[in-house]
């Protein structure tokens, strides 16, 4: 049994995202499998599926937006 991965960003798991989606992916696969490799570290189904739908209206970027006026 592999460990889990303890350094992955969540940018990286993004990538992930925005990879198996491309390669029509359902949304709970794609959960499914960050959680194997990243267990608890792994971003939530929420987050899968907010990603999943940003993709969908062509927001490809997977860094955060710059908050104007924020400390």
């Amino acid at each position: 049994m592999a460990a889990p991965l303890l350094g992955c960003t969540k940018e990286e798991q993004r990538s992930v995202v925005d990879f198996l989606w491309e390669e029509v992916v359902e949304g709970v696969d794609i959960h499914t499998c960050l959680c194997v490799p990243h267990g608890v570290y792994a971003v939530s189904w929420r987050s899968v599926h907010e990603r999943v739908e940003m993709l969908k209206q062509g927001q490809t970027s997977v860094t955060d937006a710059e908050c104007f006026g924020c400390p």
